[in-house]
């Protein structure tokens, strides 16, 4: 929108920030899935008898997986144009798992605070069991950072019918300067047999 600068400014800003979001989104996943497998590791010590880390885990999770979204779907569609198709398709995957945990998250919020109920009670008007939920999330962390991954690889094919020069062979020097002698001579073998044929006739 030219004609509103501060619209411009503002959707450049939201860009910058939907961008930003969606690298940093990798580095709060990985610290997710390491705090996680420290958790297995230790027990539980981690997360599971820790509040405080209960808390950054989660708020850090959703952030990273949410916030990503829109910046998934803006890559889907540059990579569609680009004709880059393995991170295509891997954007589309995971712009599908993305948006359908994002639907079911927000039903089942609706739901518990428009009908006051548990969020137990609210799991079971849900069409989608939480344990399947629960892997489709899963599977939708580990392919943004596939996805990012993805992004840094050159998958642009090399067409085949690549134009070939070729190479005129080029003549040895030695050869041309015989070349030359010989020529020279011939021109004046044939200079001097015509000038002994005026005198012949004399």
């Amino acid at each position: 929108m030219k004609q509103f600068p501060s619209i411009e400014k503002l959707d450049t800003g939201i860009l910058y920030t939907l961008e930003l979001t969606s690298s940093i989104s990798v580095l709060l996943l990985a610290f997710g899935l390491i705090a996680s497998m420290a958790n297995v590791l230790t027990n539980g010590a981690i997360l599971t008898n820790n509040t405080f880390m209960q808390d950054v885990w989660s708020v850090t999770q959703c952030l990273a997986v949410d916030a990503s979204i829109p910046g998934t779907i803006i890559r889907t569609i540059n990579y569609y144009n680009a004709k880059e198709w393995v991170k295509f398709w891997v954007y589309v995957m995971l712009s599908v798992l993305l948006l359908f945990t994002a639907a079911i998250v927000s039903n089942i919020e609706s739901i518990q605070q428009t009908l006051n109920l548990t969020l137990n009670s609210t799991y079971d008007r849900v069409f989608v069991p939480i344990e399947a939920l629960i892997w489709v999330r899963s599977i939708s962390i580990v392919l943004i950072i596939v996805s990012h991954a993805v992004r840094h690889v050159n998958t642009t094919q090399v067409p085949e019918n690549v134009p070939t020069m070729t190479l005129e062979p080029q003549n040895d020097p030695v050869e041309e300067a015989q070349t030359e002698v010989i020529e020279e001579r011939n021109l004046s073998l044939s200079n001097s047999h015509h000038r002994k044929i005026p005198m012949a006739r004399e």
